[in-house]
């Protein structure tokens, strides 16, 4: 039996077409998932590389190959590049390409118009995550703009969260990664997309802190609740006088008050969470 090492060495080898039928002949659904993984990897090689020839009977092949595999959503990464090869198989695909092309030469409104077009006629494309990408693609090119528009943010995360994008995933992180980024540089509607993005949707790698070059980044985890309960104590501050939306925050706030202390106490080290928490307490207190 071969090892999913032995696949691996094929792979960097560039000799996958040659042994791909011996392979296939060797792994199925009930293979160990590390075979299954290996295999779909090679899978991606022939399907990306039928791409770039423009073949799409051959991407059909390999994309149709990699869903026999019944892949753990786990791998998110893998599960991820083959999302881009579906399209060949979907009545909306040429409008896709258009769009994505759109995306990717920085005409971001005529792309999510596009999208949006898709979306209204074909059920699954509200749940595909090429549409959710090209939103995130957006919001990446206006945290490196000097005056982002606050308007067009207000409007992708809007669109955004009426899809039915999978949650927790990596796109649902990133997205919300993005819109934290984007605090720092412009004042936008943030409290209501960060509300529902819904705090269960923490992935296990958004709760772990990492370092660079640069030096220690606050996970995840930390740095939405730090910028959720920011974000809701200036709300509070802004709607005090108008009862109805000020108790309704205000029971916002009792939600997630209990939620700031687990993170606080996770991560004891942060000051800024504990700021935040203060804060928070003071309108908790006024009630």
């Amino acid at each position: 039996m071969i090892t999913a090492g032995e696949i691996y060495t094929l792979r960097k080898s560039g000799k996958a077409l040659e042994a791909i039928a011996s392979i296939e002949q060797q792994i199925n659904t009930n293979s160990p998932s590390d075979l299954k993984t290996a295999l779909a990897w090679l899978y991606y090689d022939l399907g990306k590389a039928a791409y770039e020839d423009q073949n799409p009977q051959a991407v059909q092949h390999y994309y149709a190959a990699f869903l026999e595999l019944s892949i753990d959503p786990k791998e998110e990464l893998l599960n991820s590049q083959f999302v881009r090869f579906a399209h060949f198989n979907a009545p909306w695909g040429l409008q896709y390409e258009l769009a994505e092309s759109q995306s990717r030469q920085g005409l971001h409104a005529e792309a999510i118009q596009l999208c949006r077009g898709i979306a209204d006629n074909a059920d699954d494309f509200s749940s595909n995550a090429l549409y959710g990408w090209m939103l995130w693609r957006f919001l990446q090119e206006q945290t490196t703009l000097e005056k982002p528009n606050a308007k067009g943010i207000n409007e992708v995360l809007d669109l955004y969260l009426e899809l039915e994008m999978p949650r927790p995933s990596r796109l649902h992180s990133a997205m919300l990664r993005q819109t934290i980024t984007l605090l720092s540089k412009v004042d936008f509607h943030a409290y209501k997309f960060m509300f529902h993005w819904g705090w269960e949707n923490f992935r296990p790698e958004d709760l772990e802190r990492y370092t660079d070059e640069k030096g220690l980044h606050y996970s995840l985890i930390e740095m939405a609740m730090h910028c959720y309960a920011q974000v809701l104590a200036s709300t509070l501050s802004k709607y005090k006088h108008r009862k109805d939306s000020f108790e309704q925050l205000l029971a916002d706030a009792k939600k997630v008050a209990p939620l700031l202390d687990g993170v606080i106490a996770e991560f004891s080290d942060n000051p800024y969470l504990q700021q935040e928490r203060d804060k928070l307490q003071l309108f908790l207190d006024e009630e």
